[in-house]
């Protein structure tokens, strides 16, 4: 079995948002590794002091019984000027955060946008590394059926910041802007792009 995965933002020393990381990997030894000792990624994790400063890092943590490795790199944006919707099969799951996502990497590696933005059975569900929000004029949307619950958008979703709504590409009309969503992009911080840019594949 791969290893599991999280990422967590570090902004000037600290973890960013720790409780939802923390809940994840909770449900996601629960489900298993049921008879491992829990992890606790506050005990776990030493930001080292030289991260104090004013850039963005992300400290990776690999586990499966146990935590195997941890991380920290210096966090880099992507741009994200083109889109591309992507039709997978209702058997492409990613309901758990696997370090290994060579099969959403090998998609994205298909089309010459910055990114894609998959379809599953009809509806709108992420991009290859974020939930996404989409703005109508007036609220921020995220799909209701996700490949993977990201902790950005539960803490959005608990903050009222975000509404649930099940999307359709025809109904990418009614939004004007998409923004990725992630541990390390918050709503504020993530690039934007206009909906009437997002293209389907052939």
């Amino acid at each position: 079995m791969c290893l599991l995965l999280e990422t967590i933002k570090v902004a000037q020393g600290k973890l960013e948002n720790l409780p939802y990381h923390q809940e994840r990997v909770r449900r996601s030894m629960q489900r298993f590794f049921p008879q491992a000792k829990e992890i606790s990624l506050a005990d776990a994790i030493c930001v080292p002091e030289a991260l104090s400063d004013n850039k963005i890092y992300k400290c990776r943590v690999l586990y499966d019984k146990t935590i195997r490795r941890i991380e920290f790199q210096p966090y880099v944006g992507r741009p994200l000027r083109t889109l591309a919707l992507v039709e997978i099969p209702l058997t492409c799951h990613y309901s758990y955060k696997w370090a290994d996502r060579s099969w959403i990497e090998r998609l994205r590696e298909q089309v010459p946008t910055d990114d894609i933005l998959m379809v599953r059975n009809g509806l709108l569900t992420d991009m290859s590394y974020a939930n996404v929000a989409l703005w109508d004029g007036k609220r921020w949307y995220t799909p209701r059926t996700p490949l993977l619950e990201g902790t950005r958008r539960q803490q959005l979703l608990e903050a009222g910041l975000l509404a649930l709504a099940d999307i359709r590409p025809k109904d990418l009309g009614d939004f004007l802007l998409l923004k990725p969503i992630n541990a390390l992009l918050d709503l504020s911080e993530a690039p934007s792009i206009p909906t009437e840019q997002i293209r389907m594949t052939t």
